[in-house]
């Protein structure tokens, strides 16, 4: 069997390597320590997902960028503001909860949930902008030409490419795309818009 046939590819072995390190983190800093953080990640994941469209297409009607320039301006943004509004929090609480023993036995335990979900969260953010852009087959096509041109063959990655082997070609990739498409940025092609010049009256 073919490696590109295989039913698992690098993309599962890196979610599972990341994962794993949030396992360790969380294990290591315990669930005191972990919980601010965690509730930032769960708050960006959710929060963007509900956000970036709405606030997306405000930006849209009131710019010139294309569609999928705003959803990801809308994102970052989001992103942001929820990470600056925690940040605040943590700093009103003054780190009250580390060093408790608000969790009791549980500390480590709960550190090590609370690491891997933290790491689940950020590789899902990831993901949501991987998924942003929309490519057609004219635009693969045109992208695989220019590499030859340039380059002599289309070895090097590029972001369909690597689109392909997360969301279709691994183990996880359908499944996440499936089970939490609605945490993604829909596919958007990149359409560039023409700047309109307003009409000026000199009278």
């Amino acid at each position: 069997m073919k490696l590109d046939q295989l039913p698992v590819n690098w993309f599962d072995v890196a979610a599972l390597i990341i994962l794993a390190v949030g396992v360790q983190r969380g294990r290591k800093l315990g669930m005191s320590e972990e919980l601010i953080p965690v509730i930032k990640w769960l708050g960006i994941v959710f929060g963007c997902a509900f956000a970036y469209e709405p606030l997306g297409k405000i930006i849209f009607d009131n710019t010139v960028f294309s569609m999928l320039s705003c959803y990801l301006m809308a994102y970052f943004g989001t992103a942001l503001g929820i990470a600056i509004l925690v940040s605040i929090i943590k700093k009103l609480l003054g780190g009250k909860l580390v060093g408790s023993d608000v969790f009791g036995s549980g500390e480590y335990y709960l550190g090590m949930v609370a690491g891997m979900t933290r790491y689940a969260c950020m590789l899902m953010a990831a993901l949501a902008m991987l998924n942003a852009r929309s490519y057609s087959a004219a635009d693969i096509k045109a992208a695989i030409a220019v590499q030859k041109q340039n380059f002599g063959s289309d070895f090097f990655p590029t972001i369909y490419s690597v689109q392909a082997q997360v969301f279709d070609k691994s183990f996880a990739g359908p499944w996440i795309k499936k089970g939490a498409g609605t945490l993604l940025i829909k596919p958007t092609a990149e359409v560039a818009r023409e700047m309109k010049r307003k009409d000026i009256d000199y009278q």
